[in-house]
């Protein structure tokens, strides 16, 4: 863990890990001898740093990362919370994460808000999830990558994101929001026959906010459509035709385009020249996907999709494409 000293404020992000679900990981010896019920055990290390080091690869400023320790919310003591005061305070960093329980969250916030109220330049949150980040279709990359979104753009202050506080702000987004849908690795699996990543038969998106976060729109169908399910290297004008069809059809809402990391820089550059002749209407057009497949483990997609839905609300009418905390214009890529 890096140790921080309180010099000017820096750009960037410093994660504090308290622990919580988040960082926890089955015991198979304590399942059997609990006769088969899930038994969630704290990681000796947490995993955290290796999801956005390595996977998520950060790129808003640096990434620091200081540990108090890693406990259920329930079992956090006084010297863990003097522990987090003093770390917070020391950081010369401008944004603060506190990865931990869920149990607790709203308490820690109000000790942290209480505390630190002299601090008048820090964007601080805090952030849970109801699976481990190790689990496949866990909750928690999509609830850092929304949480370390809303972080960048939120005034200073303390916040905090319960997963029940991110599910009901993501249904209240997706009331103007549109995914339209090509395939891409996003929405891949890794075939062992093909040795490659195949793409799915249909988008497994609806499912995960489902299944994963608690969230089905009124109208799924308004909210989920799916042009495609191909590598993007596969997409053809017949496709492309679709795609903006779509685009045209929805034009009353902000888009995020789902697609492969090969073709997104030039369905992007596309889009813009199409806005700039006036063939497609000016809006908020995202185009994200992922480098690695669904069903890798601490795979990057569902990150991403957190991160562009915590961020478009304050989106202006342009073609980006945003990937691994960074939002950006298609001239960028």
């Amino acid at each position: 863990m890096t140790k921080l000293q309180n010099n000017n404020k820096k750009r960037g992000l410093h994660v504090i890990v308290l622990g919580g679900t988040i960082d926890f990981e089955s015991n198979a010896f304590l399942e059997i001898e609990s006769k088969g019920f899930d038994m969630m055990v704290p990681r000796k290390h947490s995993i955290v740093p290796k999801f956005l080091n390595e996977r998520i690869a950060y790129s808003y400023g640096h990434v620091h990362f200081s540990r108090v320790d890693i406990v259920d919310s329930r079992n956090i003591t006084e010297k863990h919370k003097i522990k987090l005061i003093e770390k917070i305070e020391k950081s010369p960093f401008d944004h603060i994460l506190v990865t931990m329980g869920t149990k607790n969250i709203h308490k820690i916030r109000n000790l942290i808000e209480t505390k630190t109220s002299h601090l008048k330049d820090k964007v601080i949150g805090l952030v849970g999830s109801r699976q481990p980040l190790s689990n496949y279709q866990s909750d928690a990359g999509f609830n850092l990558g929304f949480t370390i979104g809303k972080l960048q753009t939120l005034k200073p202050g303390v916040y905090s994101f319960h997963p029940d506080k991110i599910r009901q702000s993501v249904i209240k987004t997706l009331k103007n929001v549109v995914f339209v849908i090509t395939g891409g690795t996003i929405e891949s699996y890794y075939d062992p026959g093909a040795g490659h990543e195949s793409p799915y038969q249909k988008s497994i998106i609806p499912d995960y906010f489902k299944k994963a976060l608690g969230i089905v729109p009124d109208e799924p169908n308004f909210v989920f459509r799916e042009v495609s399910m191909k590598d993007s290297r596969n997409l053809t004008q017949e496709d492309f035709s679709r795609l903006t069809a779509e685009s045209i059809k929805n034009k009353y809402k902000k888009q995020i385009i789902v697609a492969g990391t090969y073709g997104i820089p030039d369905l992007s550059r596309r889009y813009k020249y199409m806005m700039g002749k006036e063939l497609i209407p000016k809006n908020a057009y995202v185009f994200t996907g992922s480098m690695l497949p669904e069903d890798t483990y601490l795979n990057d997609g569902w990150y991403n999709l957190g991160y562009v839905i915590g961020k478009i609300e304050i989106l202006e009418d342009n073609s980006l494409v945003s990937m691994h905390s960074w939002i950006t214009p298609s001239s960028n890529v």
